[in-house]
């Protein structure tokens, strides 16, 4: 389960191909296994000349699902992840009731309550539908949910996931 998978611009860093001089070691794919569902990725590539790095979670078994984190909300969620951790401890003990949202950046918001075995990560964003003769603000949810034991796993990767996005 500790597979980790490093590309180079198409290439396996762990392969033995010598032609790859005039490749930037910058930029790489790398993938983390949470679980059977879940891979994080980190995507490093260079967009007119600027190095940029994506963190995402994508789905294994749904190939077109994949939930992506935005630099801030990545930080937010590591200066936020003990507090999201201790409610995710109560939770599974069942030591006392949780009802817990934590907002990580813009419209990014992580929660972890009572009745759910996940800790759910989403993005909610409001858009302005103009229908005559009022204006009406319509809310949509996209977002991914991870058990527990997926939530321990992102945690125990978080130090290897940080030297990548370095």
């Amino acid at each position: 389960m500790t597979r980790k998978i490093s590309t180079v611009n198409g290439r396996d860093l762990d392969g033995d191909d010598d032609d790859d001089d005039d490749y930037d070691l910058l930029e790489r794919w790398t993938q983390f296994v949470i679980s059977d569902d879940w891979d994080f990725i980190v995507d490093r590539s260079r967009v007119f000349a600027i190095l940029r790095t994506k963190t995402a979670m994508m789905s294994k078994r749904n190939l077109g699902l994949y939930f992506t984190l935005p630099a801030k909300q990545w930080a937010n969620l590591l200066y936020y992840r003990e507090q999201i951790d201790n409610k995710v401890k109560a939770l599974d003990c069942k030591s006392r009731p949780v009802d817990f949202r934590v907002h990580i950046n813009d419209e990014y918001f992580v929660t972890v309550k009572d009745g759910w075995n996940y800790v759910h990560m989403f993005y909610y964003h409001i858009r302005v539908q103009h229908v005559k003769p009022i204006c009406e603000h319509v809310g949509n949810c996209d977002g991914i949910s991870l058990r527990f034991d997926e939530w321990t796993r992102l945690l125990e990767l978080i130090p290897s996931i940080h030297d990548i996005r370095k």
